[in-house]
């Protein structure tokens, strides 16, 4: 019996604007999985490797670093669906985030919906690693069986899960509509 779904952030419950960083996001992201995603230490002081590495401006990448996840919004009418499920369910993220992220995003009064908040530096461990997601379920109490992740990358969301003994549910923001996720979760005995 699914009691618990673990929704992941960027791409699935909010968007951003990435075109405001100004460097190669593949080259980011990858340099973010090996240092700030999966450290406890503030994510602009991680940005000094990449900065270097790259020949940018730590100060400008810094800067606008801050103005992406400034941007971030959730996707409209995502709050209205996660108070429906929150009478049958209990709600929860997993992020590949850093610090600054769960202070400026996760933060916001919207994000009081979930039970729980789980962010790759907080447990050492970045999706898909089996280890992000046995973390989750630890903190929860809960079963791989009674849980089903939602999220928009295939590789670290939904393969992840499915490695870890979950469901999951692949919802793209950019792809589906909100419709479609209501969809998806019929499909699944969910809504």
């Amino acid at each position: 019996m699914i009691k618990h779904l673990i929704f992941d952030l960027f791409g699935t419950l909010v968007r951003v604007d990435n075109s405001l960083l100004g460097v190669n996001l593949e080259e980011f992201w990858r340099h973010g999985e090996k240092t700030w995603m999966r450290e406890d230490v503030p994510e602009q002081e991680r940005l000094v490797d990449f900065a270097k590495e790259h020949g940018v401006s730590y100060k400008e990448l810094c800067e606008n670093f801050s103005l992406v996840e400034k941007s971030a919004s959730m996707i409209p009418g995502m709050l209205a669906l996660l108070k429906e499920l929150k009478h049958k369910y209990q709600l929860h993220i997993l992020s590949n985030a850093g610090q600054t992220t769960k202070q400026v995003v996760l933060s916001q009064p919207a994000f009081a919906v979930f039970d729980t908040i789980t962010c790759s530096y907080e447990i050492g461990a970045v999706k898909p690693e089996k280890e992000a997601f046995t973390a989750v379920l630890k903190k929860v109490g809960a079963r791989p069986e009674e849980c089903v992740m939602i999220g928009d990358s295939l590789h670290a969301d939904i393969r992840g899960a499915q490695e870890a003994g979950m469901r999951a549910i692949h919802f793209d923001a950019d792809e589906h509509s909100l419709d479609d996720l209501r969809h998806f979760l019929l499909q699944n005995d969910i809504l």
